[in-house]
Order: structure tokens, then sequence, then C-alpha cells
């Protein structure tokens, strides 16, 4: 297993009082970097975190970390902005502080920002390997819910999984895969081109509602397998509902912390009682790795039935 994380572009973007951040850090299983006004930086790992001593913040401090991650232009991040998050070079950046409504607008922005999570992209090149093993049905994928807490993987998994899938590195033949990447997470593409390793065989609309993505793909792309992260709305159970009917598997990601959770979500549960998914994976993950916490595949009735724990 390779791993490739997007370190070097974040500390490129941070203010010149962190500068000195790049040699702090001396682990590589950094996961976050929280800055928040008038506190210590905070780097957390994967199994706890660090406060930076002699290292707080200031307002001018996050005004800048905000100008350069949006690249001097914080009007094109707009739309982002206003849904709590800025995507660059595939990290979500978690924003914090006061919104106000803009009536003009009809969206939330901020009028003053006090913290930014940074989270650090990371490939994983095999991670999901027994991921791709479980959804494997006779010569075809299986379409499958991938569900976890935040901040467990979903999206390295994803990421790993359309590789595999798109490269033909299992016991299937390789498939054509389609990436609906809303928050330009999964590809971290660049002008359209995607700068992480999605596999040779995959296309990419990033940026753009996942719901029209999909429908564009199916029109035009002729995919067998479309993969989306993070999904929970009646248009996305939409569009998953006519990819299926289409014949095009569907691997997509949800948050949370059992199959009984999914199952109370309406569009969700909207899509299980549709015969959307053919299986559910719970993921969860131990000393970096991922393993399975509950699996389930569905039956002819739309029944949850439980096939195992495969960790």
């Amino acid at each position: 297993m390779s791993a490739h994380d997007s370190r070097g572009e974040i500390y490129g973007m941070l203010p010149e009082s962190f500068s000195r951040l790049r040699d702090l850090v001396r682990r590589d299983d950094l996961e976050e970097i929280r800055i928040r006004v008038g506190k210590n930086v905070q780097l957390v790992y994967s199994d706890g975190d660090e406060l930076v001593r002699d290292m707080v913040a200031g307002k001018s401090d996050v005004a800048r970390l905000v100008e350069n991650i949006c690249r001097h232009s914080i009007y094109a991040f707009e739309k982002e902005l206003s849904q709590g998050y800025i995507t660059v070079e595939g990290s979500r950046v978690g924003i914090s502080g006061n919104m106000v409504y803009d009536v003009a607008s009809r969206r939330w922005r901020f009028s003053d920002i006090s913290g930014c999570n940074i989270r650090i992209v990371r490939e994983c090149e095999g991670s999901s390997r027994w991921l791709v093993d479980a959804m494997i049905r006779g010569a075809n994928i299986a379409s499958t819910l991938i569900v976890s807490e935040p901040g467990v993987g979903k999206t390295t998994a994803l990421r790993d999984i359309a590789r595999i899938v798109s490269n033909g590195e299992c016991v299937i033949a390789p498939k054509k895969v389609f990436i609906a990447d809303e928050r330009n997470e999964i590809t971290a593409s660049v002008r359209g081109v995607p700068r992480l390793n999605v596999g040779v065989r995959t296309d990419v609309i990033a940026c753009c509602d996942k719901s029209y993505a999909m429908m564009a793909a199916i029109r035009a792309l002729s995919p067998n397998v479309i993969i989306t992260d993070e999904i929970g709305t009646d248009d996305d159970a939409r569009a998953i509902c006519e990819a299926v009917n289409c014949g095009v598997s569907v691997i997509a990601s949800a948050h949370g912390d059992c199959a009984e959770s999914v199952m109370r979500r309406p569009s969700l549960k909207r899509l299980v009682s549709d015969g959307a998914f053919e299986s559910l994976i719970v993921i969860g993950r131990r000393n970096g790795m991922f393993y399975a916490k509950q699996s389930h595949r569905f039956d002819k009735e739309n029944a949850i039935k439980a096939v195992g724990r495969l960790a």
C-alpha cells in the first residue's frame, strides 16, 4: 500500500507567521490543522492531538490564510463559503465564525471568520481492496452504500475504489468509472484534470451538484460504475435511482455510525426501499487501516440481512 498527502500544498498557503509548522510536524498521520483566533494552533493526528506552544492565531493570521486559500479572490468561492467550507487542492477547509443572510444573493455569508479547519487529503493506494472484493457480484460491482462517522476516511476509500475498479486491479474486468465530485475532494481536479490517482478509465465532473453530474454522465459518458460522496438529499436519491434503473452500479458514501442510523434518514431509507443499493458497509478505522464494523445485504423485499463482520 502506498500513500501520498497534500501537506506540501497546504504548507504553501499558510501565512508567514505559521511557516515553521512544516518543521514542527514530524508524523505522517497528520489529519487536520485547526486554526482559531486567540487559540493555540491544534494539530490532529489519527490517535490524538497536539496544541502548538507559542503559536497563537490572530485575526489577521486567519484572514490572510483565507485569502491565500481563495487565491485572493474570495468572490470566486462565494458558493462554497456559504456552505461553510472551501475546497483547495482536494483538501476541505471548514470555516467558522459569524454568518448573516444576504437577501440579494439568497445565501448565507460570513461577516466574520474566526477559524479554519484544514483537513489533509491522503491517497492510500490499496487500502480499499478488501472493500472492492466485498462488492463483487459475478462479473459486476454491486451498488453499495459506504457509511461512517465524519473523519474516518470515506472519501479516501472512494478514491481508492475508483482507482482499483477503473484499472482492473481486482478479479473482474476493468470498468468505466464516473466520479460526481461535488466538492472536488475525491479527485482534486484542476482545470478539469484530476490531480489524484482515480484510475485510467475514469471520467470526472467536479464542482457541480452531484445529482446533475450523475444525470449528465448517464446521458453522455456511458459509465459502468458511478462513484459519489456524502449523499443525503432527495435530488441525490432520484439521480441514484435513475442510474441504477439504467443498469449502472452506484458506489456512494453517507454519514452514519450504523445501518440503523442510515434508515432513520428519509432519502436514504427510500433508496433502500426502492432497491437502489445491494449492500451497505459501515466502516471504521483502526491503526490507520479501514475495517468493516457492519456489513449488510438487501434481499428481494429490501429488508436488511446481516452477513457478518468482514474485519
